[in-house]
């Protein structure tokens, strides 16, 4: 028998998944969660085949807990409502299966019947990308911009699409961050200033310059206020040269 783990804080997606897990003979249903954390300490410390987590969290998007649960090694499957392009190619990257939340018992079903998820990925490509994820985060934290700094996942979101796809750093207002807005189910202008928001916070706290020396690139002075279409464009573009030299 195979075990199943939902995290969701939708009572009605929980009562479907209960329900259908009765119908499937090869699946349990082990544990449902609503606390992300509660969840993620559970699942470190137990193995279980398959994880289904829907898009739809109080702490994050089920996209960021896909980037955050790389390490636990099963089968997981999004739960979102709506099948979009961006949404299925980023679950993809972190070994996910994408299935909309209005799913019937036949599609249920069929995610446990779908072995052939892990062939479509290219090897190390799940590893690489929880490798950017980090490195993105470090950075962040080495100039002062913790997760508490509004801005800060914003900031984090914008470097890794725009290492994804370099040409939204010639498109930061009109692009990118209206693509994170949409994301975060926020505005463009908004997540424009809470970025900014974060690059004032390292710059008051000494530690904008630092990246200099991270990125080995003269990115940011004390002169030279960097904008922050500027600095996310730089300091992507310094990851791709990483990248291709590595």
């Amino acid at each position: 028998m195979k075990k199943l783990v939902l995290i969701t804080q939708n009572y009605l997606l929980k009562e479907r998944v209960k329900t259908f897990c009765f119908e499937v003979e090869c699946v349990e249903l082990e544990k449902v969660f609503s606390s992300v954390d509660t969840a993620l300490t559970w699942l470190k410390f137990n193995d279980v085949d398959y994880l289904f987590i829907d898009f739809f969290l109080y702490e994050m998007d089920g996209l960021e807990l896909l980037r955050k649960s790389t390490s636990i090694k099963c089968r997981k499957v999004l739960i979102t409502p709506w099948f979009r392009q961006d949404i299925s190619q980023q679950a993809l990257h972190f070994g996910a299966q994408v299935i909309k939340d209005n799913f019937n018992f036949e599609e249920f079903a069929g995610t446990f019947q779908n072995s052939n998820l892990a062939q479509t990925l290219k090897d190390g490509e799940i590893n690489e990308m929880a490798d950017l994820e980090t490195k993105i985060a470090n950075l962040c934290f080495e100039i002062g911009i913790s997760p508490h700094v509004l801005g800060y996942r914003y900031l984090k979101e914008a470097i890794r699409l725009t290492i994804e796809r370099p040409e939204y750093g010639y498109n930061i207002t009109k692009e990118l961050y209206p693509k994170i807005a949409e994301t975060f189910d926020t505005t463009a202008s908004k997540v424009e200033r809470a970025i900014r928001h974060s690059l004032d916070v390292a710059a008051a706290n000494k530690k904008l310059e630092r990246i200099n020396k991270i990125l080995n690139a003269n990115i940011c002075s004390a002169d030279d206020k960097v904008t922050g279409g500027q600095f996310i464009a730089m300091v992507a573009d310094r990851f791709l040269c990483k990248l291709k030299l590595s």
